[in-house]
C-alpha cells in the first residue's frame, strides 16, 4: 500500500515509516496538509495517516483535509492519536468525525504488528469496493429510488466472534466486550412481526458500525434480541463512552421511541473468552435493571446476574 504520513513529531513518524517500509509498504512523510496534498498526488497514495498530538489545534487543518478527501475520493484517511486524557481525546475524535474522518487509532496500535493486518484488510476492502463500483457502472439495472431500504449486511455469527476474541485474549490485546439490545424488541415484533424485529436489529447494527472503527466487530450472540461488539484496544471507560454515544444517537433517530441497553466488560489477563462473555452478559442483565440502561463490570467474577 502507498501511504502518506503527516504530523509534527518527526521522530515518531520516522519510526512508523521504517516499520511500514519493512512490511513492504511505500511511505512518504510530510509536515502538514499542504505536504499531504502534494505527496498524495505524487505517489497516488491510497492512505493518509494524520498524527494528532494532545492539545493540537485542528481548526485550520480539517477544512483542508475535507478538500483533499473530496478531490481524492479513493483516499482512506485515518487519524493516529497520541496518548492523551479522555477529556482531550473526545473533542479530537468528534472534530475528526464531523469532518468525515471516521477511522482513528491510538499510536500504540499503529506501532504494533497488528496494524499491518488492518492495512491488509483495508486493501482487500478497497479492491472489493473497486470491483463493486465497476460492476455498478456496467450494470443496466435501474438504481434504487432514494428512500428504498438498502440490502442488509449479514453480521458475523457468535462462533466467529468467540474465535476472534480467544485469539486476541491469547495475544494479550487490550479489549472490551459490549452486549447491546433493543429494549422494546418484543413490542416491535408483536406489532410488525419477525421481519420488523429483524430490521430493527439491522438498524441497530448499522448505527453501531457507523460509530465504530474498522477494527471493531459487531456480531450476533446466543441471544436473538442481542448484538455483541468487540472493541479492540479499548478499556471500559472508552467503551462506556461509545455506548453512551450510541444510546444518544438511537434516541435522536427514533425520537425516543426505541431505546437500547448496553452491558460492558473489560478483559483482564486472567480471562478467557467464555469468562469475558459471562462478564458482558452479566453487565447487560444489570443494565436492564438500571434507569440509564448502561452497566460496566470488571474483576475476575461477574457476580450475581
Amino acid at each position: 500500500m502507498k501511504i502518506v504520513l503527516i504530523g509534527s513529531d518527526r521522530i515518531w513518524l520516522a519510526r512508523i515509516r521504517d516499520a511500514l517500509t519493512t512490511a513492504g509498504h511505500r511511505v512518504e512523510i510530510g509536515h502538514d496538509v499542504s505536504d499531504a496534498g502534494l505527496l498524495v498526488r505524487s505517489i497516488s497514495a491510497e492512505m493518509l495517516l494524520v498524527d494528532v498530538g494532545a492539545g493540537e489545534d485542528l481548526s485550520d487543518d480539517l477544512p483542508r483535509l475535507q478538500e483533499l478527501m473530496a478531490s481524492h475520493s479513493d483516499l482512506d484517511v485515518m487519524a493516529v492519536l497520541a496518548p492523551m486524557q479522555p477529556f482531550e481525546e473526545d473533542p479530537v475524535v468528534k472534530a475528526m468525525q464531523s469532518a468525515g474522518i471516521h477511522l482513528h487509532l491510538p499510536r500504540r496500535f499503529v506501532a504494533s504488528p497488528h496494524f499491518d493486518t488492518v492495512l491488509t484488510l483495508m486493501g482487500d476492502y478497497r479492491r472489493l469496493r473497486q470491483v463493486h463500483e465497476q460492476q455498478g457502472a456496467e450494470s443496466t439495472e435501474p438504481s434504487a429510488e432514494p428512500g428504498e431500504p438498502q440490502e442488509d449486511v449479514e453480521l458475523p455469527d457468535f462462533t466467529y466472534l468467540k474465535e476472534v476474541l480467544s485469539q486476541e485474549l491469547r495475544e494479550g490485546t487490550e479489549l472490551s466486550l459490549m452486549m447491546v439490545s433493543i429494549d422494546n424488541l418484543e413490542a416491535i415484533q408483536s406489532k410488525g412481526g419477525h421481519e420488523a424485529a429483524e430490521q430493527a436489529l439491522q438498524d441497530l447494527a448499522s448505527l453501531l458500525r457507523a460509530d465504530l472503527r474498522d477494527t471493531d466487530i459487531v456480531a450476533h450472540t446466543r441471544n436473538d434480541e442481542q448484538l455483541a461488539v468487540l472493541l479492540l484496544l479499548t478499556d471500559a471507560v472508552h467503551a462506556k463512552r461509545v455506548a453512551s454515544r450510541v444510546q444518544i444517537k438511537q434516541a435522536r433517530r427514533s425520537l425516543g421511541a426505541v431505546s437500547i441497553t448496553a452491558g460492558i466488560a473489560e478483559a483482564d489477563e486472567a480471562m478467557d473468552a467464555d469468562t469475558l462473555i459471562r462478564h458482558a452478559e452479566s453487565a447487560w442483565n444489570k443494565a436492564k435493571r438500571r434507569d440509564d440502561r448502561l452497566a460496566v463490570l470488571s474483576g475476575t467474577s461477574p457476580g450475581p446476574a
